[in-house]
């Protein structure tokens, strides 16, 4: 049987990879030259998830069909809806940033600040406790703050790595002075055309666009905060929540409970 971890880890790097890859499409030129609303542009992203939910019911369906099960195919959770008011405006910001300051820079910007939002949350709200290493006989140490060190410290390269480098390695004279601007360690559209407007370094709309990818990273934060809460919520009122790796005190929970959180199923819908 497959180690749980293992497949915790396949759906972490297959979830960052679409999540890194989905932007990309912001910036085809057919979109571009459409110039759609954000607003526009998430009403067909948002009608394309809903459609598409209803796939994950359909090995479901014939599973229960099988079954001769009372359970319900499919459980509504006014979860889903509050969940979905956070992921609508994390899309929005995303789709408002891209033009402005590229795919690259949105993506490191919005996923840094996303795990930091969800590091202090579900460590603080939650009371998740962070996993422990020896290292050596009663010595102990955390990964966690280095990993949330390294992420802060990353999205402040990202933004300001332009700037510094211009500055850090200019030669003394315009010429070599702008060459290198032309040609930045880390490579990012930072001219793109928005409304016939260039974007550069420095200016408000890229400040703006900063802006804009770090609450799309909170809004997505929020989100997975959202269905944690909700679950546990839920657990709570079915007598059946316990603590993470508490294996004593387990109490199955409903079906419809169950369902109403399944990935694969209810909550996808």
């Amino acid at each position: 049987m497959i180690d749980n971890q293992i497949i915790a880890l396949f759906f972490a790097v297959g979830g960052g990879i679409s999540m890194g890859v989905y932007p990309m499409f912001i910036k085809t030129p057919s979109v571009l030259k459409a110039s759609p609303h954000p607003i526009v542009f998430q009403m067909y992203k948002s009608t394309m998830v809903f459609l598409t939910g209803f796939l994950f019911l359909i090995p479901r369906y014939i599973k229960w069909r099988h079954s001769n099960s009372d359970d319900a195919l499919y459980v509504f959770t006014y979860w889903g809806i509050v969940s979905a008011a956070a992921w609508i405006p994390s899309g929005l910001c995303t789709i408002f940033s891209v033009p402005l300051i590229g795919m690259s820079m949105n993506v490191a910007v919005t996923s840094a600040s996303s795990s930091v939002l969800s590091f202090l949350v579900f460590w603080l709200v939650f009371d998740s406790k962070m996993k422990t290493y020896s290292c050596g006989q009663g010595c102990s140490y955390y990964r966690a703050p280095i990993f949330l060190t390294t992420t802060v410290l990353g999205m402040l390269g990202m933004i300001f790595a332009d700037s510094l480098t211009a500055k850090l390695f200019r030669c003394g004279t315009k010429e070599a002075s702008d060459k290198q601007e032309q040609s930045p360690l880390v490579i990012n559209d930072t001219k793109l055309k928005s409304n016939d407007k260039t974007v550069p370094i420095g200016s408000f709309k890229y400040w703006l666009g900063i802006f804009m990818s770090m609450m799309g990273g909170i809004f997505g934060a929020i989100q997975y905060a959202v269905i944690t809460l909700g679950k546990q919520y839920e657990e709570q009122r079915h007598n059946c929540y316990h603590k993470e790796h508490d294996t004593k005190n387990v109490t199955k929970c409903p079906a419809v409970v169950t369902e109403s959180f399944n990935d694969f199923g209810s909550w996808m819908v």
